[in-house]
């Protein structure tokens, strides 16, 4: 099922798809750079090194095979 949305399908965001329209790139040239990014993060990873996500959190690896997610903390204004 597809929706009328750029770049989303069944409520997933399909990010080649939303690359190549925001930036009007060929799809094929969009997939290279996100394939290019996911196996940089992953490459990361691997080695032990956090990958922050801005707006969402940081990926963190113990070098096996669990990968964690530490979220953003909401702040609230007087947090500063």
């Amino acid at each position: 099922m597809h929706s009328d949305n750029k770049g989303q399908r069944d409520g997933f965001v399909d990010l080649k798809q939303l690359l190549a329209s925001e930036r009007a790139l060929p799809p094929a040239v969009a997939a290279d750079q996100v394939d290019g990014l996911v196996a940089d993060i992953l490459r990361r990873l691997r080695n032990g090194n956090p990958v922050a996500l801005p707006g969402v959190g940081v990926l963190q690896s113990d070098r096996g095979q669990r990968i964690t997610l530490q979220p953003l903390r909401k702040t609230s204004k007087g947090d500063r």
